[in-house]
């Protein structure tokens, strides 16, 4: 992990490395966004107009930081959410 600056402020790549991305989504679970842990602007989105209030999934991995496409990352984990839903009832 990245050292803190001379001014004990963390540095932009400890900042990075630190960072969890969270995946939202609204009361009825139709609708998703993604956004970094204890920020409030949503990266991604499925509706602009959704109310985001509950956080499914958080996860501290990043693999590429200076090309981020959230929309693509947005899209990839909530098919990952859904497919682990259906295995999860499936077993019930």
């Amino acid at each position: 992990m990245a050292s803190n600056s001379s001014d004990g402020h963390p540095t932009r790549d400890q900042a990075v490395t630190d960072a969890k991305i969270q995946l939202l989504t609204n009361q009825i679970e139709k609708d998703y966004a993604l956004r970094l842990k204890g920020k409030s602007e949503l990266l991604a989105v499925t509706n602009p107009y959704a109310e985001y209030t509950k956080v499914i999934a958080e996860s501290d991995y990043f693999e590429d930081f200076e090309y981020r496409n959230w929309n693509y990352t947005l899209n990839h984990w909530i098919a990952y959410e859904n497919s682990d839903r259906r295995t999860t009832n499936n077993k019930k």
